[in-house]
């Protein structure tokens, strides 16, 4: 049995092979076609991979030849930057042991970065504090809520002693205070300065002296015998104004005046502790000779009148 073969099935078959040689020429058949296709030099097999790439491991447009011989085109963007979401600034964790503290985030999504690319941490700022200026000591930086440094504004207090006297009140200034400052109050002794000895006090009754406190003794008047009345007798007519003086009897100091007389006016005016001399005056208003008395209670010195 006799088979023809179609001229153009021909042309089809040698062009095939001439795409595969590179050659140009005319090819016989059988023979010649047979020639040129054994002499095609046959691909290597394909490796069996454990992990074969997809397109989600590969950078967007580029391509590569999967496990089952197929084209596979990469999809993985390959961003000019990339921002890291929910960053966090690692506290205390420095980079290679320099001033640089270490800051990290978590990529929404897949991205090949190339060399020279950027990478942005996006941090929230309350991760940097919420301190102002005014809550940082003068002169000391602080990273703010904005990410920025700044420099405090407050004040330095540096340390003082303040002495109070009692009811005094001290105003502590605001400011950054060093520690070493102190209030403390003033010594009793200096605001209790005095004179006055027990036998100068009424018995049971107490007072601060020189930042002692002191208990009286000097006895109450409790019988008659310890007062005595003196009577200056003057005869007086029409106006009179009188300046008296009476030097008391050992032992005795005075602690009262009076008159007979309804229209005179009459006052202590001085007591000489020391020379126990008393100095009073007397205003008197009157038409007739009148006998005026002037009478000076006196007490022991070493007893007080309640």
């Amino acid at each position: 049995m006799i088979k023809f073969v179609d001229e153009a099935d021909l042309t089809t078959v040698g062009n095939a092979i001439r795409a595969k040689t590179g050659g140009s020429g005319l090819l016989t058949f059988p023979a010649g076609m047979a020639a040129a296709i054994a002499g095609i030099e046959a691909g290597a097999d394909l490796p069996t991979l454990t992990n074969p790439a997809g397109a989600g491991d590969m950078a967007s447009g580029k391509q590569g030849i999967g496990q089952d011989g197929g084209v596979v085109t990469g999809s993985v963007p390959t961003p000019n930057s990339v921002t890291l979401e929910d960053g966090t600034v690692e506290a205390g964790v420095t980079i290679d042991g320099s001033s640089m503290f270490l800051a990290s985030g978590t990529m929404a999504a897949d991205n090949l970065l190339r060399a020279g690319k950027t990478v942005q941490v996006s941090v929230a700022a309350s991760a940097f504090g919420n301190a102002n200026a005014a809550d940082v000591a003068s002169g000391k930086t602080f990273t703010s809520a904005a990410g920025l440094e700044a420099t405090g504004t407050m004040p330095i207090i540096e340390g003082k002693i303040i002495t109070l006297n009692c009811g005094q009140i001290h105003t502590i200034p605001a400011g950054c205070h060093s520690g070493s400052g102190r209030v403390r109050a003033a010594s009793l002794g200096s605001q209790t300065a005095g004179t006055a000895a027990a036998n100068d006090i009424a018995s049971g009754k107490t007072a601060w002296v020189n930042g002692v406190k002191v208990t009286g003794t000097m006895a109450k008047i409790t019988t008659a015998t310890q007062v005595m009345n003196i009577t200056v007798d003057e005869v007086i007519q029409g106006y009179a104004d009188r300046t008296g003086t009476y030097t008391c009897p050992d032992g005795y100091m005075p602690f009262n005046l009076s008159t007979n007389c309804t229209t005179a006016t009459l006052a202590m005016t001085d007591y000489n502790y020391s020379m126990h001399k008393l100095t009073y005056t007397m205003v008197w208003y009157g038409s007739a000779t009148e006998d005026v008395e002037v009478t000076i209670s006196l007490i022991k010195c070493d007893v007080w009148h309640p």
